[in-house]
């Protein structure tokens, strides 16, 4: 197993890459279980013809990930947003509909493919839309959210095989921590779960709302254990392989 770990002119610079190379060095201790590369995106062409058929693990930016994919001959799986099995408990309406057609205000939207396009935003009328440069010419399918009112806090939930490794407060106030039971609730109701992803909820004044989930393959890293970031996203890039290539 070759593990890519992204490089910038030759060293670490991204989170994800740094908590990759802590959590294989921790994994193979001394073992030799993985060949661990670093590689920039340009070299990446190089890296991957000498892999002699061996299974590839990249650590890096979405467009690092995508470019071996890509050059893998590999179909990345659809970003999970919400996933049909949950949302009739989530609370809030949820759709899908072309930029030129959205007549529902306010709420939250996101590209629905494209997870690099535009970075998800509040949108309070059809104007607002139009301080996006790269929605100008763009009349593609948006992902919608009703929102969430009174966050107090965000946090981001690390869940391996069912299992929650790892939970970081990413916006807000750290100390309104979510309410368990209700995580449990959602990893449990999550039926056809990948083995590698993370469940983004809000704490409120009221409860703890299911945000977003993001799938493992395109996953930043916002703390935690690095050897238990390293397993989860290696075993859902290897779901995704096997998946792909069966």
């Amino acid at each position: 197993m070759i593990i890519l770990i992204e490089t910038d002119l030759g060293k670490i610079t991204l989170d994800v890459s740094f908590a990759a190379y802590l959590g294989a060095g921790q994994q193979n201790s001394g073992q030799n279980t993985f060949i661990v590369k670093e590689v920039s995106k340009a070299g990446l062409f190089v890296a991957l013809s000498n892999i002699d058929g061996k299974p590839v693990i990249p650590f890096g930016s979405v467009d690092f990930v995508k470019r071996i994919a890509e050059l893998l001959n590999i179909q990345l799986p659809t970003p999970l947003n919400i996933p049909e099995v949950l949302k009739p408990i989530i609370g809030r309406r949820i759709w899908i509909t072309k930029k030129s057609e959205l007549n529902i205000f306010p709420c939250f939207i996101k590209p629905l493919d494209d997870v690099k396009l535009f970075t998800g935003f509040v949108v309070k009328s059809k104007e607002d839309l139009q301080f996006i440069p790269e929605l100008k010419e763009w009349d593609g399918m948006l992902w919608c959210s009703e929102l969430i009112s009174e966050i107090i806090s965000e946090w981001r939930c690390y869940v391996h095989k069912g299992e929650v490794v790892n939970c970081s407060c990413y916006a807000g106030d750290a100390l309104a921590f979510p309410d368990v039971e209700v995580i449990k609730s959602l990893i449990s109701a999550y039926t056809d779960a990948p083995a590698g992803y993370a469940l983004d909820v809000g704490v409120t004044g009221k409860t703890t709302q299911l945000i977003e989930c993001n799938d493992a393959w395109g996953l930043g890293y916002y703390g935690g254990n690095p050897s238990n970031y390293f397993n989860l996203v290696k075993n859902r890039w290897l779901e995704i392989i096997n998946e792909f290539t069966r």
